[in-house]
């Protein structure tokens, strides 16, 4: 059975409870090849430091970290240590969206206009380009464009987004990531209705483009449990899972233990004595209580900040073996079926991550799957996805493996995850 649900939520999908036996593994070996791949980023003074927590069947093999989560404070990376992890925070909103459609509070099918009044009569501009003619949507824009990314809706131009609307973003600092600039502060209901003004890029349901589509959804999933996002994640979802550190908006006590966000040096020279190829962004200041985005409300898309440790948590759950969290199985069984976003075209991503996405298929969801490459079959069990301050996740359908890769860089410079990935299937016989 072929169903969108299996795009939307991908995260759960073509997961088997592999059961690992950490004592066949040579974990000195195996820690000095991950090092191999990550030590020369701080070596080099790439970045400042790096957390890395590798799970089998929801065992800890291996906990590194090299240099600091902050270079001033010297900080120490830990399991416990606070990241932003940006867009690693929609897989979390999908859950909870999930969750209430199994209690039936909401439908897949249902117009986001039904909880969103806003969007009732959205207008798209073809392309995001103001040069076509502005048309009125042809079909209502559906809860389950949302979680496909396929809404309409975009991200700004110093995201992924492309195009006048995506320019109109930026312009109105709508999730802007432009360090010289400082988010205005918000409400979420103001939020919507700043992208309730604007039009969309494409006829909801026809096109992928990566978007702030989950930020919809937290909006949503505020209106229907009647109380902010961010406490009802709190309980239903952080909580049954065991993440205790895991906040939208950081608990005073805890900005301690925030991981500074850097910027690479644009410079191409380094001034004597200050090595480092990295400075201190201005985009998160660590002494803001919202410290995802500057946002003074909860995001669905952007705006967790976490830890490893509660990270592999979720990752634990998602591989079959973790808390409950009374998501009715039909649910969980549909999102379980085999499913490739093949419907929104060949390397559907392309447009909206750009060209690392032009030579193989992908499905979205928590993560994104290598369905085939243009000259086979092959078929990959290695998921993943990550975020826009070099946070990023990754588990393996076969072997049951998870890693949670944690540093704080913006722009991203240095993904790394599919090359830890190869590292570790050297070990485990894949």
């Amino acid at each position: 059975m072929r169903d969108w649900l299996c795009i939307a939520i991908m995260a759960f999908c073509f997961i088997f409870d592999a059961r690992a036996d950490s004592g066949s593994i040579d974990l000195s070996k195996l820690e000095r090849d991950l090092r191999e791949v990550l030590d020369p980023l701080t070596d080099q003074r790439l970045i400042p430091g790096y957390f890395l927590t590798l799970h089998r069947s929801g065992e800890t093999l291996l906990e590194i970290s090299e240099g600091f989560a902050d270079d001033e404070l010297q900080l120490v990376p830990s399991k416990q240590t606070l990241y932003s992890i940006a867009s690693m925070t929609k897989p979390l909103t999908a859950l909870a969206t999930v969750k209430l459609f199994s209690e039936g509070r909401i439908s897949p099918d249902d117009p986001v206009s039904k909880y969103l009044p806003q969007f009732s009569n959205p207008l798209v501009a073809f392309g995001g380009s103001y040069d076509s003619q502005l048309e009125a949507a042809r079909s209502p824009m559906l809860v389950k464009h949302l979680l496909t990314h396929t809404s309409g809706l975009t991200y700004s131009t110093d995201i992924t987004g492309v195009g006048d609307v995506a320019q109109a973003y930026k312009d109105l600092k709508i999730l802007s990531l432009d360090s010289n600039v400082q988010t205005e502060l918000a409400t979420l209901e103001e939020h919507i209705n700043q992208l309730a003004e604007l039009p969309l890029v494409s006829q909801p349901g026809d096109e992928f483009n990566y978007s702030v589509s989950y930020d919809l959804l937290s909006a949503i999933i505020e209106k229907v449990v009647e109380e902010p996002f961010d406490k009802y994640m709190a309980r239903e979802i952080f909580e049954p899972l065991g993440m205790r550190n895991s906040y939208f908006l950081i608990p005073d006590e805890k900005l301690g233990s925030l991981s500074t966000l850097y910027a690479p040096l644009i410079r191409t020279f380094q001034i004597p004595g200050t090595p480092k190829m990295y400075q201190k962004s201005n985009l998160l200041p660590t002494n803001m209580k919202n410290f995802g985005l500057q946002l003074a409300f909860a995001s669905g898309g952007t705006s967790l900040v976490t830890t490893a440790e509660d990270y592999q948590k979720f990752l634990y759950f998602l591989m079959g073996s973790g808390a409950e969290l009374k998501i009715s199985q039909d649910y969980l069984d549909l999102v379980l079926q085999d499913q490739t976003a093949s419907d929104y075209g060949y390397s559907m991503m392309t447009k909206s991550l750009g060209r690392q996405a032009d030579q193989m298929s992908m499905s979205f969801g928590l993560g994104i799957q290598y369905e085939e490459q243009p000259d086979g079959d092959i078929a990959y069990d290695y998921h993943f996805w990550s975020g826009a301050f070099n946070t990023a996740f990754w588990f393996d359908v076969e072997t049951g493996v998870s890693g949670v890769f944690m540093t704080q860089l913006f722009p991203t410079r240095y993904t790394v995850t599919d090359k830890l990935d190869s590292v570790v299937d050297q070990y485990i016989g894949k």
